[in-house]
């Protein structure tokens, strides 16, 4: 597996960020539009932090975004419900994925299913990253949609 290393001091601050987002209870109404509560997207997200090399920021984007070929592996396997890519507005070679599935058992089975493809795809996208971090595995309570 890739440079995977879980629970780094740096990833500790995230976590709590990401561990606030996941859970924070409907943001009520802001000044511009109206906030509400909508279903969330999946049982259960799974979140990575990522340090990616200058030179493979492009490479990175396109392997780890919502269409790239990280989702396309995860739509082979049942209960997959999509990727969120989100680059750290401070720091341009920081990036967060946030994988969707309905269910932890749903990620565990397309682990068990497709564990070669997945260790094939990440030899080939280890290249990209200086480091990477597991921050952790939530349980989805909802999310707000800004209408």
């Amino acid at each position: 597996m890739n440079k995977r290393i879980a629970g780094t001091p740096q990833s500790r601050d995230l976590q709590n960020i990401v561990a606030e987002f996941l859970t924070a209870p409907d943001a009520g109404s802001a000044p511009e539009r109206q906030v509400r509560a909508s279903p969330a997207r999946g049982g259960y997200a799974c979140v990575w932090e990522f340090r990616v090399r200058p030179a493979f920021v492009a490479d990175f984007q396109r392997a780890y975004g919502p269409d790239g070929d990280w989702a396309a592996l995860f739509r082979r396997g049942d209960g997959y419900l999509g990727t969120e890519l989100h680059r750290d507005i401070d720091d341009p070679l920081r990036f967060v994925t946030v994988d969707h599935w309905t269910s932890r058992d749903a990620q565990a089975a397309f682990h068990r299913q497709f564990r070669d493809e997945y260790a094939q795809l990440d030899d080939r996208c280890e290249v990209f990253t200086v480091e990477e971090w597991l921050i952790g595995d939530f349980v989805t309570q909802g999310r707000t949609r800004a209408e």
